[in-house]
């Protein structure tokens, strides 16, 4: 039957949390194919009692219809709750979605959780954990999940816990991430929780006016470059000398253990050449580094310049007949 809007009652529309990509979607499909599946009703007088379809009905507002294509359940609003319930297996529901729905039914309707548990397939002890998830949290941070500015995850996780030591401090965090540009992810939340409980009471309060704030640096201070660029320019040298080092010292042992019988040789070019270009870069390297340490009479200090036997002298020089030396002695 076709209802006009005045005649619905929302009055289940807080059991579910608001999907902003869900709802475009419905939208732009019943912009294109019309309303294709009926909302579920039961009847009221005057009016009809809205079950499920709230998706639907606020898709058709703002498509500006004037009426929404119902089917009316013969059932009482109890029954007709747990009906629809089964039937909407397309979106998983959340724990606190959960928690409302078991409320909504104990406490408004007067099922007890004996009797939900048998009609919902679940047991007393998980319809009371539940319940009890959405009658610890406060209601101004359950109205934000509803409205989709905190995740369910978030509420359950994190400000469930906090609103048991410190309510007012759970109002205020909530209320301040609910204000961002963005939602926060669920790694973000665990990584305030994390640093509220570590904070002194001057860092709370910090982090509490601004939790946006705390999130950027915290990432910033997580990313790789980040984490690099605060190393002085020295230090990342020393660690490039060291890994290079390494390397050399990796090339020599598989050298070694090469067998001559196993290269084969097409390889042997493709060897000198690897060789030829690392030589080459690390005598650009070696020239390089006289230049700017040892090419001078002494250091800042007053101490000598290192002789040319030293770390980067002549001595220790790459042998440009390295790889050829190898080679003869039966290595390659």
């Amino acid at each position: 039957m076709q209802l006009e809007f005045h005649q619905l009652a929302l009055r289940y529309e807080a059991l579910r949390i608001a999907d902003p990509v869900r709802q475009a979607r419905m939208t732009a499909s019943i912009a294109e194919a019309g309303q294709r599946v009926p909302v579920l009703v039961v009847t009221c007088e005057p009016l009809f009692v809205l079950i499920d379809g709230y998706c639907r009905v606020r898709a058709l507002r703002a498509l500006r219809r004037d009426t929404v294509e119902a089917l009316v359940l013969e059932l009482p609003e109890p029954d007709a709750l747990l009906f629809a319930h089964g039937l909407d297996l397309a979106r998983p529901r959340s724990a606190l979605e959960e928690g409302w729905f078991v409320r909504e039914l104990h406490r408004t309707h007067g099922l007890s959780l004996a009797e939900l548990a048998l009609r919902c397939r679940h047991s007393v002890s998980w319809l009371s954990r539940r319940l009890a998830l959405v009658e610890r949290l406060p209601e101004p941070i359950q109205a934000l999940v509803r409205r989709g500015k905190l995740l369910p995850h978030a509420a359950m996780k994190v400000l469930v816990p906090l609103a048991r030591a410190n309510e007012a401090h759970a109002l205020r965090l909530a209320t301040r991430a609910a204000a961002l540009p963005e939602r926060l992810s669920a790694r973000q939340w665990e990584t305030l929780h994390a640093a509220y409980r570590a904070a002194t009471p001057e860092g709370r309060e910090r982090l509490l006016e601004h939790p946006g704030l705390f999130v950027r640096v915290d990432e910033e201070r997580r990313r790789p470059d980040a984490a690099a660029s605060a190393k002085a320019p020295e230090a990342l040298l020393l660690s490039d000398l060291a890994a290079l080092s390494g390397l050399a010292r990796r090339a020599r042992r598989r050298l070694r253990e090469l067998p001559a019988e196993r290269l084969a040789p097409s390889v042997v070019p493709a060897l000198d050449a690897a060789w030829a270009g690392a030589r080459a870069d690390f005598d650009a390297l070696h020239r390089l580094v006289t230049e700017r340490c040892h090419d001078r009479p002494g250091d800042a200090h007053g101490h000598p310049s290192p002789s040319p036997g030293g770390p980067w002298g002549e001595a220790h020089r790459p042998n440009p007949g390295a790889l050829p030396q190898y080679r003869q002695a039966g290595a390659l």
